[in-house]
């Protein structure tokens, strides 16, 4: 299930479990770096749907060997006195600074990022928001607006020196992952909570003339990279949580940006459902289903295995750095998530308990 994918699940399971994963014992006497993460693995954590617990867990592994101080939950809580927020969707560091984007409270929360503690906090224009990105002017959010109104969707723009609204860019419905390069604004169209409606296409717009163009994906667009020359969109197509009967599959759309066109399309199968984009040092890495796939971002052919079968239950993020794999298992959505390391050939190296819903991942 995508992040955030269906508002209706995450409500239901959040009705059927009662626990929490805060933890307010590990304080700053029992915090290692004293509340100075200078370098170590940050998870976001969404917190469960309406109840205001979104958090960060931070885990370093040079001081594993300490016992009894490593993960530390709710970094946010213990530097200001209060979680993030309700449904935290997602993450960036940038300069100094960390963004966390607080989906159901309608802000992004901007903190220091080694202390976490807040410096700001972006209300305006910020409604339904989604993903996040930067370049050297400007944090740039999607936003869904009304969730009902096919036509109210944007992408707002905050100045970076002071993070103040500076404009917003009108786009089609339901914006999801954006990424910003060279003077261009890629948008990922997925969903936008309107019942049945799913996304078909990525936008490049030209951010020096405001040109726009459109590429059909497939259905659900919900992962996207960008490599040398090349843009990879991950579409997970439609899932008939019924019968499958309606099940679309999803693709990998690898779209040349010298003339902006699909010059690649990947099928799955009808019943397949890939997710979480990653390239890293000319590969590229989803999941489907608890499984793990690599590819080469030249090939001709999707995987015929996988790299490796993970240990979650719910799977719900995946990283990759220069060493390590990073999967992330949200498990019931209402009690302490996980995280699995495994090295770049798929063995298991470490589980590392996380707060609720852990959706992403930045290591530092």
């Amino acid at each position: 299930m995508n992040k955030f994918k269906s508002i209706a699940l995450v409500a239901l399971a959040a009705g059927l479990f009662l626990q929490s994963c805060s933890n307010d014992d590990d304080g700053p006497s029992n915090d290692p770096d004293n509340g100075k993460y200078t370098s170590g693995i940050f998870i976001l954590n969404e917190g469960k749907f309406n109840a205001a617990n979104a958090d960060i867990t931070y885990y370093n592994p040079s001081k594993k060997v300490e016992t009894g101080v490593n993960p530390i939950q709710e970094i946010y809580k213990k530097g200001n006195g209060r979680n993030l927020g309700d449904v935290a969707q997602s993450m960036i560091f940038k300069g100094n600074k960390a963004y966390v984007v607080v989906n159901n409270s309608n802000r992004v929360e901007v903190m220091d990022n080694t202390t976490f503690k807040n410096v700001a906090t972006i209300s305006d224009k910020v409604q339904n928001p989604r993903y996040i990105t930067s370049d050297s002017k400007y944090i740039y959010v999607s936003n869904w607006g009304d969730s009902q109104n096919p036509n109210d969707d944007y992408i707002s723009l905050y100045s970076i020196s002071d993070n103040k609204y500076e404009k917003s860019i009108p786009v089609l419905e339901g914006p999801g992952h954006i990424i910003v390069d060279n003077n261009k604004l890629y948008v990922a169209y997925e969903e936008s909570g309107r019942f049945g409606f799913f996304g078909k296409s990525i936008d490049i717009i030209d951010l020096n003339g405001s040109t726009k163009t459109t590429v059909n994906v497939g259905d659900a667009p919900t992962g996207m990279v960008k490599s040398g020359n090349f843009l990879f969109v991950l579409t997970q197509g439609i899932i008939d949580w019924n019968n499958n009967q309606n099940s679309t599959g999803g693709r990998l759309v690898r779209i040349d940006l010298a003339n902006n066109n699909n010059s690649s399309t990947f099928n799955f199968a009808n019943t397949d459902h890939p997710d979480f984009l990653v390239e890293k040092n000319g590969f590229l890495y989803y999941a489907l289903n608890k499984d793990v796939y690599k590819m080469a971002v030249n090939a001709t052919n999707l995987p015929t295995s996988r790299l490796f079968k993970s240990t979650a239950t719910s799977l719900y993020g995946l990283d990759v750095d220069a060493n390590s794999i990073y999967v992330l298992d949200a498990k019931d959505f209402a009690s302490a998530g996980n995280l699995a390391i495994y090295n770049l050939t798929g063995v298991l190296q470490e589980d590392v308990t996380t707060g609720i819903g852990p959706n992403s991942i930045y290591v530092k």
